[in-house]
């Protein structure tokens, strides 16, 4: 997902980088990433340990030190790293055109092991368990590079590893369980499968299905409102957004499906607004100041320090359902890879109870994030807000858990098998 995106925004720039970064448009930078996680980051009160004006110095000694693109590359990705939040990212296309091509594979990190869940390596298999690389345990290898991946929890990270082509060597080896070794070298990326919205009936006129991959075209949304009018008579019907890595919330799907008023996401956004946070400033002044009581102020210093710092609190209104709504039994497949705008849409489902929800819980990370273009074709963005369930639960980095738990197996990966899949099929056959 992050080499994707990070290949897209080299192709949408047009860019031909630079070998290294100079040391003008290092100062540049850093100094935009300041001013941004300053004035826009939503997710402090999940990092207490962060302080920005300590952690800053800190990326200025690395990032001016750096031997090369690369060592500047990985300052970046440290200093966001310990953000901990995965809608906000440093990308640099560089990173994905320099650094070597595909690995061939990709592993999930599945019953405490490493397992192989894609590969053009032909000594690799899907269902393979990886122990070593160059002679060193993978999940030392995966602890020593994890800094260096911007997600909202260690299971996101562990989810986004091995497409982060940068942190591993241009050659290496990987140690099977069976003792087998596999010498991995760069291969040229796959070409992409367009994705599609695609459903069917699994039983006529009784059980549809929708699969929706993604929703950053409004291409997928429509698609699956138009199927949803041929399944508008099914008893039941299941919508599938496993891997749905987002794009914008898809609110005329929701309101499709509903048959109850509904409530999405709350969050809160940091008040940042400048003469708010210059009246914060002199509220503190005030305190300290001696010679003028807190009583002599009027209450002027508490209201300016609440103005000037915290958090804004938007709390969700509740939506009417729309009458045309399908009225039918609502099952959402999900699982470890939905994200942001995917899990924008299982928010009011779960919260009200529409669906049945199975599989995995979610990768727990939505936002809106504030892009920056830096120089180089280099990018980052910062999360503005931190979403919550609607009654004020938390939801980053937790995500939306299932109603029943099916999680991912070495097994099912071997055998290529969808047990969540058919769980749901059995509950709608059985009318439960």
């Amino acid at each position: 997902m992050i080499e994707l995106a990070a290949l897209a925004i080299l192709s949408f720039c047009n860019v031909q980088p630079a070998a290294d970064i100079s040391m003008r448009d290092r100062a540049f930078i850093t100094a935009k990433i300041y001013s941004a996680v300053d004035s826009y980051f939503g997710h402090l009160s999940a990092v207490p340990e962060f302080k920005l004006e300590d952690e800053f110095p800190k990326l200025l000694d690395k990032a001016f030190a750096a031997k090369g693109r690369l060592e500047f590359d990985l300052a970046c990705l440290e200093f966001f790293g310990r953000l901990k939040n995965g809608h906000t990212n440093f990308y640099d296309p560089w990173l994905f055109t320099s650094n070597g091509e595909s690995m061939g594979f990709t592993a999930a990190f599945v019953e405490d092991k490493w397992i192989v869940k894609s590969s053009r390596v032909p000594e690799l298999k899907v269902g393979d368990v990886i122990k070593q690389i160059d002679g060193k345990p993978f999940e030392e290898f995966y602890e020593s590079e994890r800094k260096y991946l911007c997600a909202s929890s260690d299971r996101d990270c562990r989810n986004r590893f091995t497409s982060s082509r940068f942190l591993f060597p241009r050659e290496f080896t990987l140690q099977k369980d069976d003792g087998m070794s596999v010498r991995i070298k760069s291969i040229p990326y796959e070409a992409r499968i367009p994705k599609k919205t695609r459903g069917q009936w699994l039983e006529t006129n009784r059980i549809g299905y929708i699969k929706v991959p993604a929703f950053d075209n409004a291409t997928f949304e429509n698609d699956a409102l138009n199927l949803l009018k041929e399944f508008r008579s099914a008893q039941s019907l299941i919508i599938d957004v496993r891997q749905n890595g987002g794009g914008n919330t898809p609110s005329k799907l929701i309101n499709s499906l509903m048959d109850r008023p509904f409530r999405m996401a709350s969050y809160t956004t940091p008040q940042t607004i400048a003469v708010f946070r210059v009246w914060g400033g002199y509220a503190d002044s005030v305190e300290k100041d001696s010679a003028l009581s807190k009583d002599e102020d009027y209450g002027a210093a508490t209201v300016q320090r609440s103005l000037g710092y915290g958090y804004y609190y938007s709390p969700p209104p509740v939506v009417a359902n729309q009458p045309t709504g399908f009225k039918g039994r609502l099952f959402i497949l999900i699982d470890r890879g939905v994200f942001s705008a995917g899990e924008d849409f299982c928010i009011p489902f779960k919260d009200n109870r529409r669906a049945t929800f199975i599989g995995e819980a979610t990768g727990g990370s939505t936002g809106q994030p504030y892009w920056v273009q830096c120089p180089n074709g280099i990018s980052f963005r910062v999360s503005t807000k931190r979403d919550y369930f609607p009654d004020g639960s938390g939801f980053e980095g937790l995500g939306v858990k299932p109603d029943i738990e099916i999680p991912l197996t070495a097994t099912a990966i071997r055998n290529g098998t969808d047990d969540v899949l058919t769980k749901a099929v059995e509950l709608a056959k059985n009318g439960k």
